[in-house]
């Protein structure tokens, strides 16, 4: 689920605001002729409305494809997900979105209203105290933003995307069975200032312990220094998502929602799709888009390798809080704050010159302002929604000022939880399981997610865009 980046965006963009609206068309964007259909186009379902099923749909539609995309939600989205509080839409799920991630991801973001954030805009907390960046700290991480750089310049080789297994690079291989708290304290020599806070935001984008996550996932991440702009989509991350569909729609995609996949079976030339309401539907070839602990359960004919690949995929829990506060910094003074060696990982400031905007009619009252608060610490993850949103007031009190009184302050509040929110790529993940996780079966249902390349968005569109040209070259 990743907050995404979080901490390389803090200390190195430098943005102007800008805010962008345009029409999408019906262009066939992402056509590619090696794919496009000559003969009868294919019939092709999607299971999983999120950012992986959606890649994958919009990607088989511009190449001549029939497609059926079943959700099993309300909405489209998976965790591309906001809902209004304060009268603006707060992201419940991935928080930002960001240029260069995927070239779909790219070329709908551009026709939505969005915020392009100045990063600098941020502080930390640390031993029980608010710090705001200074020119000392930003060069400590802007020295070791170089260092890991570096080592993504030298893995990535040919990779079309950094968390391809292949083709091989030696230097990937070693990362990817390095831990990242062992990259940070003793594989690189890094300033310690540096290294704790890296290692802070990593631990709160990933929800678990570095002594068991990939260094891949660190320098992927961090060291990718072509993400450079950071946006806040006006209307909520939601938007990017009923924007692919709404182009989906439009071009003659069957987008249909409640519809709980129950089991996928190949039967012949035909694959065949159970719904829990006891609707059916077959086509050509179905992308399973949904997360691994679906996938295992829904499909048949399973080979015992692909299991075992899906089996061995672990989450973390998660929980977004989302809070209308008063007297409390606005996105214009402040765009978030990372809490180091705490029990909350940080809050993104959801609105700036975003008030009054939202889907809503509603309108932000003078000196407030929407957060949203990352969540992963087990003991508060256990806590009810009232004990949790109390233990996260008290915490914001450290970084807001004396104005702040988060018992008189707080107007209301969101909470979303995820059981299965982030997934854990623990050391040698990606060498031992990705190439059975992306196979499929019989070259009929092929399968996408962020479990399979990386676990954000970028990982997701292209497991998505993968599984369509799975189909499209079968």
């Amino acid at each position: 689920m990743n907050t995404n980046n979080l901490l390389k965006y803090f200390i190195i963009s430098l943005c102007v605001a800008n805010t962008v609206s345009a029409t999408v068309t019906n262009t066939a964007v992402f056509k590619n002729e090696k794919f496009i259909t000559k003969t009868e186009p294919k019939n092709v379902i999607v299971i999983g409305g999120g950012m992986a099923g959606l890649a994958s749909a919009i990607t088989l539609i511009d190449n001549g494809c029939n497609v059926t995309l079943l959700e099993s939600q309300s909405y489209i989205g998976g965790k591309l997900y906001s809902q209004e509080i304060g009268g603006i839409q707060a992201n419940l799920g991935a928080q930002y979105i960001y240029n260069n991630m995927h070239p779909i991801i790219d070329y709908y973001i551009n026709d939505i209203r969005k915020k392009e954030l100045n990063d600098l805009k941020t502080g930390y907390v640390k031993n029980g105290q608010y710090y705001n960046f200074n020119l000392p700290y930003m060069l400590k991480l802007l020295g070791a933003i170089g260092t890991i750089n570096g080592d993504y310049v030298n893995s990535i080789g040919s990779k079309e995307f950094y968390f391809d297994k292949n083709p091989q690079n030696t230097l990937w291989n070693t990362l990817d069975n390095i831990a990242s708290d062992t990259y940070l304290y003793s594989y690189q020599t890094l300033d310690q200032d540096a290294a704790d806070y890296i290692a802070a935001a990593i631990i709160g984008e990933t929800g678990g312990s570095l002594a068991n996550l990939a260094s891949t996932v660190l320098v992927g991440w961090y060291g990718d220094l072509e993400q450079d702009t950071r946006y806040l989509l006006k209307d909520g991350n939601g938007a990017l998502a009923r924007a692919i569909k709404n182009d989906l729609t439009a071009k003659g995609a069957t987008v249909l929602y409640g519809k709980v996949v129950t089991n996928v079976v190949i039967n012949g030339n035909v694959v065949n799709v159970t719904c829990q309401d006891n609707s059916s539907y077959s086509a050509d070839y179905v992308a399973v888009a949904t997360p691994s602990y679906v996938a295992k359960n829904i499909v048949s004919g399973l080979s015992t390798e692909k299991q075992t690949a899906l089996n061995a995929v672990e989450y973390a829990p998660i929980a977004i809080v989302s809070l209308y506060l008063k007297q409390f910094p606005s996105g214009i003074v402040r765009h978030g704050d990372l809490f180091m060696n705490d029990s909350i990982i940080g809050y993104i400031n959801q609105t700036g010159s975003i008030i009054n905007i939202g889907k809503s009619d509603r309108y932000l009252l003078q000196d407030t302002t929407v957060v949203d608060v990352i969540v992963t610490d087990p003991t508060l993850l256990a806590m009810t929604d009232s004990a949790l949103v109390e233990t996260v007031g008290e915490k914001l009190e450290i970084c807001a000022g004396p104005t702040f009184n988060h018992e008189n302050d707080t107007i209301s509040s969101l909470i979303k939880r995820y059981d299965h929110g982030i997934v854990k790529f623990s050391l040698q993940y990606l060498t031992n399981y990705q190439e059975q996780l992306q196979a499929s079966v019989s070259d009929k249902i092929f399968f996408a997610g962020d479990y399979i390349y990386s676990p954000d968005l970028s990982g997701a569109a292209w497991a998505g865009q993968r599984a369509a040209e799975g189909i499209l070259a079968q």
